[in-house]
């Protein structure tokens, strides 16, 4: 059995066990296979040990060492044996590791969520890809939505402008906690 420090446990949770893998380049290809032998349908929830077939699954995991990291899981569908219910096949859930039609595991989508909340767009894209996290600011952007972060309703306002010979001070109202923002050396021909 091979064991991967910080995968393999995580993965023995779900009843699958790492098969082997394989490093090419930056990313680290991971083989995981179902440990499962029999397994209760949901439908019925008679017990079954007759496997129908198996699909591939790709996943994309937390970095390690800076390379990314690729499940690619097996999971098996099995025959359901009441021939009561319409249900014929059925496979092992894995909303544990991942939702249903995502590509990337909860962990990782935790953390491009933490990235784009504790840094933003540009910047968290740029520690991603430093991290081995490969992403995007859209879909930084897109997590955040998903997680109930409400994108901007509208731009802001500028209420008012003073002028001094070195400073200038904005008041930009979004909300009314918003802070006042200074701007240094600002041109005043910029601003109607």
């Amino acid at each position: 059995m091979t064991v991967i420090p910080g995968l393999s446990l995580l993965l023995k949770a779900f009843g699958k066990r790492v098969k082997r893998w394989d490093q090419s380049g930056d990313c680290l290809q991971v083989e995981v296979s179902g440990a499962v032998r029999r397994l209760a349908c949901p439908s019925c929830l008679h017990r079954s040990s007759q496997v129908h077939g198996s699909c591939p699954r790709q996943l994309a995991d937390l970095p390690s060492f800076g390379h990314r990291v690729t499940l690619s899981i097996d999971v098996r569908r099995f025959n359901c044996v009441n021939p009561n219910f319409a249900r014929r096949t059925f496979s092992p859930k894995l909303d544990s590791l991942a939702a249903p039609s995502q590509r990337r595991t909860h962990r990782l989508s935790e953390s491009v969520r933490s990235l784009g909340y504790s840094l933003g767009g540009a910047a968290a894209t740029c520690l991603a890809s430093r991290l081995g996290v490969g992403t995007s600011g859209d879909t930084l952007l897109r997590e955040l939505r998903h997680a109930g972060c409400a994108g901007p309703a509208t731009s802001p306002v500028v209420v008012g402008v003073r002028s001094w010979p070195a400073t200038a001070l904005a008041r930009i109202r979004k909300q009314p906690e918003q802070p006042v923002h200074a701007l240094s050396r600002l041109q005043t021909a910029g601003i109607s």
